[in-house]
């Protein structure tokens, strides 16, 4: 769990220390993230099926939104790619990971980037962006 002050410590640090920020928001974060588990749900209403509906279940390949889980399952996979990008994850608090000489802080599917170098920042988008193929929404 995200201490609430640790977004504001973040931004109060970079103002100090006068480095640049960028916000990035995942899109559909928790769809992005693979099953552990067969999980399966009823099919919904509106989709065609010729015989009985109950007959039926579709087995789910993505997370979806409102399972009870889908929050750690996409937190493992986040964690997992940026480890993968050569970021290192915090030992104080899982919620901070550090490229070279930039931090980047994750809370649910928004994150923000701060460092001394803005080409630095360009960089660590660009590997977020390319080899796993993050939908991501610059703010």
């Amino acid at each position: 769990m995200l201490p609430w002050f640790l977004g504001h410590f973040f931004l109060v640090t970079a103002l100090l220390k006068k480095w640049h920020t960028h916000q990035l928001d995942f899109i559909l974060a928790y769809t992005q993230a693979d099953i552990e588990v067969d999980l399966y749900m009823e099919v919904p209403k509106g989709f065609d099926i010729e015989d009985e509906r109950s007959k039926y279940a579709l087995k789910l390949l993505k997370s979806l939104y409102g399972r009870k889980q889908v929050g750690r399952v996409w937190n493992q996979y986040l964690t997992t790619k940026l480890i993968a990008c050569r970021f290192t994850q915090s030992c104080i608090t899982e919620s901070v990971f550090y490229f070279k000489k930039s931090m980047f802080l994750v809370f649910t599917d928004d994150t923000i980037l701060m460092g001394p170098d803005t080409q630095e920042l360009d960089d660590m988008i660009t590997l977020l962006r390319k080899p796993f193929q993050f939908q991501m929404k610059e703010l």
